[in-house]
């Protein structure tokens, strides 16, 4: 469900960014959004990869 977040995103800014004077507030979304969804990845591969190693474990 994660990997629907940028393009949403980009949905969302484009309706309300439509102009081309907002440009730079609508890279500056997208980059958050884009950081945010790789913070959220990372989470998720970490969580994935200490529960695979805890089964291995025990």
């Amino acid at each position: 469900m994660l990997w629907l977040l940028p393009g949403l995103a980009g949905l969302v800014t484009d309706g309300f960014l439509k102009r081309g004077t907002l440009l730079p507030a609508r890279v500056l979304i997208m980059f958050a959004v884009t950081l945010l969804f790789a913070t959220a990845m990372g989470v998720l591969y970490r969580h994935i990869m200490l529960a695979a190693a805890s089964d291995e474990a025990g």
